[in-house]
């Protein structure tokens, strides 16, 4: 292998897990190791997803900027959007973590910062529908955002 791509492996290898490392160093469950399902603390792991996937369906000027442009300066692999949804995998999952984490608070949807919503989310047990509209299914959005993840997917902190 020329130089050069080793080069550009080794740093793309190193991003990665330097992002994971990040993501699991910070406090933030692993959604296929997440805590027990269906308490405030898996929800609230698992929020931050849902919040984001609603905030792209609804057209959230804000989130769609944000996660547009991120996401678009990733390499194909580690992209957590497909199509304009959220589709979190084993290798995007530490990438939108450390994104979500360094931009969350920065997020204003319907008057309130989105680690806000977060947080009414995992308590309440259900989406906000300022955020989400009514009658958004936290348990079905889970199986869609985590529908390429089979591990998370089986996880799902709303349907207990």
């Amino acid at each position: 292998m020329p130089r050069s791509r080793r080069a550009a492996a080794l740093v793309t290898t190193t991003a990665a897990l330097l992002l994971g490392a990040a993501a699991c160093g910070s406090g933030q469950a692993s959604p296929d190791t997440s805590a027990s399902p269906g308490t405030t603390a898996a929800r609230d792991s698992d929020a931050m997803a849902l919040l984001i996937q609603c905030g792209l369906s609804r057209g959230a000027p804000s989130v769609v900027q944000a996660v547009r442009a991120y996401d678009a300066s990733q390499p194909a692999r580690l992209r957590f959007t497909e199509g304009g949804n959220l589709r979190l995998t084993r290798a995007s999952y530490p990438v939108f973590v450390a994104w979500y984490q360094s931009h969350a608070s920065g997020l204003v949807v319907a008057g309130q910062p989105l680690d806000r919503w977060q947080q009414k989310a995992a308590a309440s047990g259900a989406l906000p529908a300022a955020v989400c509209g009514a009658g958004v299914s936290a348990r079905q959005l889970h199986d869609q955002v985590y529908a390429q993840y089979p591990t998370a997917l089986k996880n799902n902190p709303w349907s207990h």
